[in-house]
């Protein structure tokens, strides 16, 4: 009779939703010494159990300050605050953070060793409990107004940093300097820009490097339309970084800003665009590229469920691991999954604390299933002081099969379970393996989670 009760019920269920996983909110991060206006969550980076904050415009009179946050028994802890050791107020220290095992590269896009706002990089490295400055970058033939370090990622042993108002091809066409690290040593190896750039491409506006990936942003191109934007796909290849592909937006519009945000996960590839017009004026759109036997394609157009008029939906954009996380200026952000079945909305993300946008959502990090959003506005400790939300993918109740969903695979799990009154059954957690259990598990069948 156990057996047929349930059977007939799982008959009646046939329709389920598309939603994969659980994101929750984990915890929110706020500086040590917050204060207002630090803007605490302006740049933000996460891998592993290492997290970078950046509060640019943190203690009047300073360059700025990055945060160091690191994981333990679950929980982020501060460990660190990050400052340049010669840097001046206005250096934009902290425009961009990257991390990459136990080195992280700090932007400083207006700093002036080579003239006003040419910009530069700093290397902080870790040194048992603490992190240390270890070296700072610049580019050869920097110059005035070139903002160098706008942009940085960093993969191992090898930093890509976007320098978008380089002139080598006309006024602010811009470039991407690759640096690579031997015997602990950082080396300048090559500056790209390409030949096809044009006055005001901004090429370098966004870098994002994955092994034997790299992609820069060049949101100004003019390829489709004015300003419709462009990125270029690298592959090291040889011993060399190699330009593989230029992609667009096949249905670009002007200034849409395509590659203003860039992620790249191995052969994913993901360009925001939050200027593009969709169901409202610049609610955005990202775009997902893979590469399928050697050539880069586009696989999907992703969109807000909810489009908003100036949503900016793409402001940022990061990928890892199946997951894809895309940042907008609607107080949101949202986590796309692909379990095999192409991409699909998992997850809006949202503060749970204000009803307030407060900056969340234009800066965003994802490192398997950690979800990283600053929300530099925030006002918990002060006026402006800032703030960033921790996101984590919780186990569904219901799954057995552990691939993050729960769908019909689970069903003969359950079953057995429930019949041998297997506590794993007890769906509900009422202590009790009963009917209820059997409706709760439909109901998290039908939900997908």
């Amino acid at each position: 009779m156990h057996r047929l009760t349930l059977a007939a019920v799982c008959l009646c269920a046939v329709v389920r939703a598309g939603f994969a996983q659980n994101w929750d909110e984990l915890q929110k991060l706020t500086a040590s010494d917050g204060a207002t206006s630090d803007g605490f969550g302006a740049a933000v980076d996460v891998q592993g159990d290492v997290a970078a904050i950046s509060a640019q415009t943190s203690n009047a009179g300073k360059a700025g300050e990055v945060y160091v946050f690191e994981r333990s028994g679950g929980v982020w802890s501060q460990a660190a605050t990050l400052v340049p050791p010669d840097g001046e107020a206005g250096d934009g220290f902290g425009c961009s953070v990257s991390v990459s095992g136990e080195t992280i590269f700090v932007g400083a896009y207006t700093d002036d060793d080579h003239g006003p706002s040419s910009g530069s990089v700093y290397v902080f490295d870790r040194a048992g409990s603490q992190w240390k400055y270890t070296a700072k970058l610049t580019p050869a033939d920097g110059a005035q107004a070139d903002i160098f370090g706008t942009s940085v990622s960093l993969d191992g042993d090898t930093a890509f940093v976007g320098e978008p108002y380089d002139d080598d091809h006309g006024t602010n066409s811009g470039a991407a300097h690759v640096y690579q690290r031997t015997a602990g040593k950082w080396s300048h190896v090559v500056k790209l820009a390409p030949g096809s750039l044009f006055s005001g491409d901004d090429f370098g506006r966004s870098v994002a490097l994955s092994q034997n990936y790299a992609i820069v942003g060049a949101d100004l191109d003019d390829d489709v339309m004015f300003n419709s934007g462009a990125a270029y796909i690298y592959e090291f290849v040889r011993g060399n970084w190699t330009a593989k592909a230029k992609v667009v937006a096949p249905d670009g519009g002007e200034i849409d800003h395509f590659g203003y945000s860039v992620g790249i996960d191995g052969s994913v590839a993901v360009v925001g665009a939050f200027a593009s017009d969709g169901a409202a004026t610049e609610s955005g759109a990202a775009y997902v590229f893979e590469r399928v036997a050697g050539t880069w394609i586009q696989t999907a157009k992703l969109v807000p469920p909810d489009p908003e008029m100036f949503g900016y939906f793409g402001i940022s954009v990061s990928v890892s691991a199946g997951h894809v996380l895309v940042g907008s200026s609607a107080g949101a952000a949202y986590m796309f999954e692909n379990l095999g079945g192409g991409w699909k909305l998992a997850a809006r993300l949202e503060q749970q604390d204000s009803p307030d946008p407060n900056g969340f959502g234009f800066k965003v990090s994802v490192d398997g299933d950690s979800g990283l959003i600053g929300a530099s506005s925030d006002d918990q400790v002060a006026n402006g002081a800032g703030a960033a939300y921790v996101f984590g993918r919780t186990q569904c109740v219901g799954d057995f099969d552990g691939n993050g969903i729960v769908d019909t695979r689970d069903v003969l799990a359950f079953l057995n379970s429930w019949t041998k009154l297997d506590k794993a059954a007890d769906i509900d957690g009422n202590g009790i393996i009963d009917t209820r259990d059997v409706l709760a598990f439909l109901n998290r069948w039908a939900a997908g989670c």
